[in-house]
């Protein structure tokens, strides 16, 4: 996983240029919320192309250009979803040694 700061939340999506952004008192404050609601959209979104994938597939195998379609955006939701895991993962309490 990334690099833990302390007192720092590291963002799950990178900025216009691909770097890492860091925001101050972790899970507080308006900037924590709009990274909250960032995550959550995206978490929102994989499972809705989790069900668009389900539907696309049917019984019959579905259209190859159709499934080709779906598979680019698992990939991009897995991606993202990911991405949002190892933020989440960062901000656990660190076990006691």
């Amino acid at each position: 996983m990334g690099q833990h700061v302390t007192g720092l939340r590291r963002l799950a999506f990178p900025d216009g240029q691909g770097k890492t952004i860091y925001i101050q008192n972790g899970g507080a404050g308006i900037m924590a919320a709009v990274a909250d609601g960032i995550e959550e959209g995206a978490l929102n979104d994989a499972k809705a192309v989790l069900e668009m994938a389900r539907h696309a597939m049917g019984p019959d195998g579905g259209d190859p250009q159709v499934l080709r379609f779906v598979a680019a955006r698992l990939a991009d939701a897995l991606h993202d979803a990911l991405r949002v895991a190892q933020a989440r993962g960062e901000r656990l309490p660190q076990p006691e040694e």
